[in-house]
């Protein structure tokens, strides 16, 4: 019996497990060029990044020839090795001196085209456009730590008018949403640099909130002293579903905080509602009543300086604060 064996040499670029073969191998010979070294390592499909303080350049050098024995081709006009640990990776620009990320600039230019593709008021397009446009929108503001509860609206119309059509049906945009497009571009473009190193340290603060259909409270620990806060919900408030209750108990600590010159601090919040903390940690939620008051709490902790660590759940019968928030009358008490 005669047989023939087909090797392949390169894999179509049009294949759908293309991209799940190229990031197997990529892990492969990121893997080995890193074997009992302290080098990182991040793969995502065919791009490799190795990071450390020392012996990257050798690092490099490892892969490059493993790639050579087993076959694999590097494109050696995109091999980037930084001294001064400034470079620039899948569109984002890394600087390990100052522990910053920022947006290169052929995402800008990305970001720009979108911008004015809104500011000339084009409301029709691809299924398809409006994924792509929606996609960096989102990856951009997840890079540079950017909150996207103001823009709800764009969610919705995703969900709404691009949920169920195919990639190339035509949408008509919503007018609603056209200046809501344009702002996040905006947005985006004169965003800060993202300050790595100051996400990293330890929180000084622990907020422990819990709210009841009575009212809402809460401790706040801090170094050398612990607060508790309470108080009773307004007739207006009374009414409104539990998820935006323990939202309102959380921005009322802060503001009680604010009051007494507690800002520009690391601080971990402590919910027992999971809705509140997925809320906290994406940066909005499909509710719309509740993504306006998480809006409030972003906006507030910006001004106040504060950097929110974690966001973390506990079980309502752990809850210390669940007391707090059943007395039913308003105070404010140093312990």
């Amino acid at each position: 019996m005669q047989c023939t064996f087909y090797i392949p040499t390169s894999i179509p670029t049009g294949s759908s497990s293309a991209p799940k073969l190229a990031q197997i191998l990529a892990i492969a010979i990121a893997n080995a060029a890193t074997e009992s070294t302290s080098v990182n390592r991040d793969v995502f499909i065919d791009n490799i990044r190795f990071s450390s303080g020392s012996n990257v350049l050798g690092i490099m050098n490892k892969a490059t020839n493993i790639c050579r024995t087993i076959g694999v081709t590097m494109n050696d006009d995109e091999t980037v090795y930084s001294d001064a640990g400034v470079y620039k990776f899948l569109g984002v620009m890394y600087d390990h001196q100052k522990k910053t990320v920022e947006l290169s600039d052929g995402i800008k230019e990305k970001l720009k085209t979108i911008r004015s593709k809104f500011e000339a008021k084009e409301m029709s397009t691809t299924v398809h456009d409006f994924q792509s446009m929606f996609g960096l929108l989102s990856w951009s503001s997840m890079v540079v730590k950017h909150h996207t509860a103001q823009y709800y609206l764009i969610y919705k119309f995703m969900r709404k008018k691009c949920g169920s059509k195919g990639p190339d049906d035509t949408v008509q945009n919503w007018p609603s949403t056209n200046d809501v497009w344009t702002n996040w571009a905006s947005n985006l473009l004169y965003h800060p640099k993202r300050c790595v190193e100051a996400e990293k340290q330890k929180e000084t603060i622990t907020i422990i909130s819990d709210a009841s259909l009575i009212g809402w409270g809460g401790f706040v620990f801090a170094s050398n002293l612990v607060l508790a806060f309470a108080g009773r919900w307004h007739r207006k408030h009374s009414a409104r579903e539990i998820n935006l209750l323990e939202a309102k108990a959380v921005l009322f600590i802060l503001k009680a905080m604010k009051e007494r010159g507690m800002t520009n601090q690391s601080v971990k919040v402590i919910v027992d509602n999971t809705s509140v903390q997925s809320g906290l940690n994406k940066g909005r939620s499909r509710s719309f009543k509740l993504n306006c008051c998480l809006l409030g709490i972003l906006k507030l902790v910006r001004s106040m300086g504060i950097i929110l660590t974690t966001v973390e759940y506990i079980n309502t019968k752990l809850n210390p604060a669940d007391f707090l928030s059943r007395l039913g009358r308003r105070f404010a008490w140093p312990l």
